[in-house]
């Protein structure tokens, strides 16, 4: 069972200015503007593919990303996983984000694009021997 968004949008509106979804952006923003950007990525997600069934075992999540200029992938990949996780969990598609439910989470950056952008797939865990250790 696979779960799949394509063109996550990596910046939203919030009031007359846009949050990008990035750690810089996060660290130094307002806590209510915080929320105010989370509950907009929550409703995006809400809003896609209607009919996901729930995962009932551990999941691992891979996401591809574009972006606009040179940056630090993990800038990104840090707050769209975050506010990713917690819309599943609001989606009901995952039970919980913790390491027991998500086993495996990994990042490949896949060029730059005018509009910087994300995809996400949300795979049935297959255990730690498909992963090939490089270290």
């Amino acid at each position: 069972m696979t779960y799949r968004l394509k063109n996550i949008p990596l910046y939203c509106h919030v009031g007359k200015k846009r949050f990008h979804f990035n750690l810089n952006h996060y660290r130094n923003a307002h806590y209510q503007v915080l929320n105010r950007a989370k509950r907009w990525f929550e409703g995006w997600v809400l809003i896609q593919n209607t009919k996901a069934k729930r995962f009932k075992t551990p999941v691992e999540i891979h996401y591809q990303f574009w972006l606009t200029r040179k940056s630090d992938l993990m800038n990104y990949g840090a707050v769209v996983d975050k506010f990713l996780q917690d819309a599943l969990i609001k989606k009901r598609i995952i039970q919980d984000d913790n390491v027991d439910i998500v086993k495996h989470i990994s990042f490949d950056f896949c060029g730059y694009d005018k509009v910087g952008r994300a995809s996400v797939e949300v795979r049935q865990w297959k255990g730690a021997a498909e992963i090939r250790r490089t270290f």
